[in-house]
């Protein structure tokens, strides 16, 4: 049998070199032990998180803290439930490695949607204020939670003293729908080249954590992201 040419910048791996692979603690996860599962916000769900941004795409840093935009919900026996009454709050990341509570971004009824999904943050550092890009799932009121989904934008003032954010302008919606193609409404497309922000993620782009980080060790696929922020949310230290 001949076996096929392989370039010689490629590695061939077979049956023979797995087997060989002795476990160690560089190529093996640990178990997680259930004495290392610390809730953050005890009776609280947390998941997908994303931190606020430069325009460069760089995590935005106050006297080395980072604050993040996290989903939230109350803990309940079915952990995918969550995901009908899911809000974002926000949380700082200091750099001692704790973790502080903020609350809600967004105030009650402000939403014009039944739920608050997951997006990204620009920070505009002349102005201190923020912009929040999110996605915004199902409709005001709805008794049957739907799964529509739009994208929204919204501009509030931070207060680097207790990282609350208010005076939010009326959510905006981003991308309109015409049921043919999904294309940028005019302001928007004005506002994206001034904000110099290259794109608007759809959901399904957005990486997802999977389990709730306050019933597991979190780990997070999203780039940027300190080093050493997935790492502490194992650590129960938290200041309220």
């Amino acid at each position: 049998m001949t076996q096929p040419s392989v370039p010689p910048s490629i590695s061939t791996w077979r049956a023979q070199h797995v087997s060989a692979i002795v476990p160690s603690a560089q190529n093996t996860i640990p178990l997680i032990d259930p004495a290392d599962v610390h809730p953050i916000l005890p009776g609280i769900d947390l998941w997908d998180l994303w931190p606020l941004q430069n325009a460069d795409g760089s995590t935005t840093l106050f006297d080395g803290a980072s604050l993040w935009f996290v989903l939230c919900a109350p803990a309940l026996p079915d952990p995918e439930a969550r995901h009908d009454i899911v809000r974002i709050r926000l949380m700082t990341h200091a750099a001692d490695g704790t973790w502080r509570d903020h609350g809600h971004a967004l105030p009650d009824g402000f939403n014009p949607g039944s739920r608050e999904w997951a997006g990204s943050a620009l920070w505009h550092p002349e102005s201190a204020e923020v912009t929040l890009f999110y996605t915004v799932a199902g409709y005001p009121g709805e008794e049957t939670r739907s799964f529509a989904q739009r994208l929204f934008q919204t501009k509030g003032k931070l207060n680097t003293d207790d990282f609350t954010i208010t005076g939010w302008s009326p959510p905006h919606e981003n991308i309109i729908a015409d049921n043919v193609n999904t294309r940028w409404s005019t302001s928007a497309r004005a506002r994206r080249a001034s904000s110099r922000v290259s794109a608007i993620r759809p959901i399904s782009a957005i990486p997802r954590m999977g389990r709730p980080i306050s019933s597991l060790p979190a780990r997070s696929n999203y780039r940027p992201m300190p080093s050493t922020a997935a790492s502490a949310l194992r650590r129960p230290p938290m200041r309220r």
